[in-house]
């Protein structure tokens, strides 16, 4: 392989990882829907991280948890800074509820 055909394989692949943290599926599922090897996506993952790039999103969110009052609830409630409020059952599987945290 070739200088320019790694530089393109890594450039194709740290895409295909920011695809991935936006996507909000697991890295199994992701892998399944672009017919990549798994172990293949961990080692260019591992890449990413190690070069320093930060489409990761590492900034953090406030998240305000509200105790009290006598009722229970079975929703989730996130509001977002523009406004914007999303309520969902306590039962929305964990992808779903990462890609909604993340749709900032």
């Amino acid at each position: 392989m070739t200088k320019l055909e790694r530089s393109t394989s890594q450039s194709e692949m740290f895409s295909l990882i920011s695809r991935w943290q936006e996507s909000g599926l697991s890295q199994i599922d992701f892998c399944q829907q672009h017919d990549l090897v798994p172990h293949r996506f961990y080692y260019w993952l591992k890449k990413y991280k190690q070069s320093g790039t930060t489409s990761i999103r590492s900034s953090f969110l406030q998240v305000e948890v509200e105790t009290g009052g006598s009722e229970t609830s079975d929703e989730i409630r996130i509001e977002y800074p523009n406004g914007v409020i999303v309520t969902v059952g306590e039962t929305v599987h964990i992808s779903r509820l990462r890609a909604l945290i993340r749709a900032v």
